[in-house]
């Protein structure tokens, strides 16, 4: 008498290599959110550089940092040439520079 199906076995090793292949595609899923997340925060942390920047060459004179995160520097090059550095405070990184002209 020939019987048909699947033995135990051959199910067993199936479900194993389901499983297996399901646990990668799980961690690359979890891996690709963590990135994503990252160049979120990364690109509104840059947002808020250039709102700054923006701000403070509209109106020089009375610019303040509301940002806590951010910190403003500005440092003198030469006569009317300035350079911007805007750093962010929890890494250290540096999140955008700009040269600029005073009148």
């Amino acid at each position: 008498m020939k019987s048909t199906g699947f033995t135990y076995i051959e199910v067993m090793m199936a479900i194993t290599i389901f499983l297996v292949l399901s646990a990668l595609a799980v961690r690359l899923n979890i891996t690709a959110n963590k990135n994503m997340n990252m160049q979120i925060q990364k690109q509104n942390v840059m947002m808020e550089a250039q709102k700054c920047l923006e701000e403070y060459k509209n109106n020089p004179e009375n610019y303040q940092n509301t940002n806590s995160q951010l910190t403003f520097k500005k440092s003198p090059i030469e006569n009317n040439l300035f350079e911007i550095i805007i750093t962010d405070n929890s890494s250290g990184e540096e999140i955008l520079k700009s040269y600029f002209f005073e009148k």
